[in-house]
């Protein structure tokens, strides 16, 4: 094969075809010595290269490298957008078999599994979470709840917090995601954006913090208060004081 590679017979648009036949030859080990070739193939190319390796075992770490990072590459030129159901179907056989950590990221991603993403968020070190939190943050091409995990629930609030991501409207969301995986104890960062909330998320928030126990007594403090503060006619709408007599005078003469 090296010789075959030297010469003017070669062409490097045929190594799809190359890598089918060695593949058929059961000669795998020959892979490691294309990956030279595999750099500024198109996007058709390396998803079929990508095909092969799903349906391959045995193939080269060197070569499955080579061929997942420059799909990754394509993936970032198109803002990591979901790519299209065949090729996804293509992608879970490869992480199944074989572990190219960016790889398994965007595809717990791109099909919103919560677990598998944690434990993928898990394996990174604080430098690679907070990098990958901010290049979600930057793309949107997944729903950046999902990337708060109890170990980093601080870090992801320090980058969300002040990214044009942010939206005040979500507060009550946010609170519940940070309530289900136990930290409410990072409530407290959240204090600057309770008093812009309406009625009906201050009641929520109420709600939600009122029978806990690790709540900041100053988030529990400032949803009270602002909660209390609201005119009666913001405040949100409780059937119990019609039967006391609050706000509802002329319906008692009916």
């Amino acid at each position: 094969m090296d010789l075959y590679l030297a010469s003017d017979a070669f062409r490097e648009q045929d190594l799809v075809a190359l890598v089918q036949t060695l593949l058929k030859n059961r000669r795998s080990d020959g892979l490691s010595r294309l990956v030279v070739f595999i750099p500024n193939r198109t996007l058709k190319e390396l998803r079929a290269l990508a095909k092969l390796i799903s349906q391959n075992p045995n193939i080269p770490s060197a070569f499955q490298n080579v061929v997942l990072g420059g799909l990754i590459d394509f993936y970032r030129a198109s803002n990591f957008s979901s790519p299209p159901t065949d090729e996804l179907k293509v992608l879970r056989t490869i992480v199944q078999q074989y572990y190219y950590r960016d790889l398994n990221l965007l595809y717990a991603c791109w099909t919103s599994q919560e677990e598998k993403l944690h434990l993928e968020l898990g394996r990174l070190s604080d430098d690679e979470y907070r990098e990958f939190v901010q290049t979600a943050l930057h793309f949107r091409f997944v729903d950046l709840f999902l990337l708060v995990v109890p170990p980093r629930a601080e870090a992801f609030l320090d980058l969300y917090l002040a990214s044009d991501a942010f939206r005040e409207q979500d507060l009550v969301a946010l609170v519940k995601v940070l309530l289900k995986i136990g930290k409410g104890d990072c409530l407290s960062q959240l204090v600057p954006f309770v008093p812009s909330q309406s009625s009906q998320a201050l009641e929520t928030l109420a709600k939600l913090i009122g029978p806990r126990f690790n709540i900041p007594e100053i988030f529990r403090k400032v949803v009270n208060e602002t909660l209390a503060s609201l005119p009666p006619e913001k405040k949100p709408f409780n059937p119990f004081n019609l039967l006391l007599g609050k706000g509802g005078e002329n319906r008692r003469d009916r």
